[in-house]
């Protein structure tokens, strides 16, 4: 399974992450457009969804409190702005305790074979380097936890 990570700052601050899961990719698409499913795998280690909200449709939005080692509850919310199933979930991303403007995150699946999906993930309008780095862990943890999840039926 390979996992690579970037933050470029040439037009703003940018995070692209990519993750090969060895999962179909309806099975990864649905680890994130089903509640039950992401409560199991969303946030790095340590961390669980302890109260959650999704509507998922273009236009609904989406609220997860997360119990964290380091910051106890905290909570991430947003709208989805573009869905194509089973290839693309686009959101915005606004922590409740941020003052910084709303982020964008895209996902794209990409089927490699019928047995295996590439999940890309870019994530726009950083406030600076530094809260960059932080999403870069937290998103790598979380897929650290979806991998198994979604591999676990292959």
């Amino acid at each position: 399974m390979s996992n690579t990570s970037r933050i470029s700052e040439e037009d703003g601050i940018v995070l692209e992450m990519s993750r090969h899961l060895k999962a179909p990719r309806q099975r990864v698409f649905d680890a994130w457009s089903n509640l039950d499913a992401l409560k199991q795998w969303f946030g790095p280690e340590g961390c669980v969804v302890a109260e959650g909200r999704i509507d998922f449709q273009v236009g609904g939005n989406y609220r997860l409190e997360v119990e964290t080692p380091d910051s106890g509850r905290v909570a991430v919310g947003g709208t989805y702005t573009e869905i194509d199933q089973p290839g693309l979930i686009a959101f915005t991303w606004k922590w409740d305790h941020s003052q910084d403007e709303e982020m964008q995150v895209r996902i794209d699946l990409l089927e490699t074979s019928e047995t295996e999906t590439e999940l890309r993930l870019t994530q726009t309008n950083f406030p600076d380097r530094e809260t960059a780095e932080h999403h870069t862990q937290g998103w790598g943890g979380s897929f650290d936890k979806l991998a198994p999840l979604a591999e676990a039926s292959t």
